[in-house]
């Protein structure tokens, strides 16, 4: 949804060729698919480490036995420290496949439009962002390196919220 509002297409398909509707749902099936990175890049190092173990005497949400090249420095809370990159390719695929699929088939015009369906989505985000970050800088009380996360998600994920909310701005004011 997020994707769609931004690039104004109102879920609508502006193109006529079977290769122009192919390609079109490539794009934004592109972009959602790295949006959903960008909050896996702040969202796996948080579930996984050892802050889990330490603050709240809980393992953490998942882990990986033999880890992996990023945030390798981050401790992890059970298996090796770091994330593999194939996580965050998987993530992509599964996420660009599934967008393009919907898309290419499914996608109708939008019913209802308005401010408070145009910010649903970009709450949304901003709130799953919001809570990965406060947590990240709570948990490195006890995790050193905690703070590296909540930047990475400053980085990847902020950019979407600001674009959203200038968007916002400039279509209801």
């Amino acid at each position: 949804m997020l994707i769609d509002w931004l690039v104004g297409m109102r879920g609508e398909k502006r193109v006529n060729s079977w290769w122009g509707k192919v390609l079109w749902s490539a794009l934004i099936a592109a972009a959602a698919a790295t949006l959903t990175c960008a909050c896996d890049l702040m969202l796996d190092p948080f579930g996984t480490s050892k802050a889990w173990l330490i603050a709240a005497n809980k393992k953490p949400f998942w882990y990986w036995f033999n880890g992996g090249p990023y945030l390798k420095g981050l401790p992890a809370g059970m298996g090796k420290n770091g994330i593999p990159i194939g996580n965050f390719v998987s993530w992509w695929l599964l996420a660009f496949v599934v967008v393009f699929v919907f898309y290419l088939f499914f996608q109708r015009p939008d019913r209802i439009s308005g401010r408070l369906v145009n910010t649903i989505p970009i709450l949304i985000y901003f709130y799953g962002y919001i809570t990965i970050a406060l947590g990240a800088l709570y948990l490195n009380k006890y995790v050193n390196g905690m703070n590296q996360v909540a930047l990475i998600g400053f980085f990847t994920m902020m950019p979407v919220i600001l674009a959203s909310v200038i968007k916002l701005v400039w279509e209801y004011t």
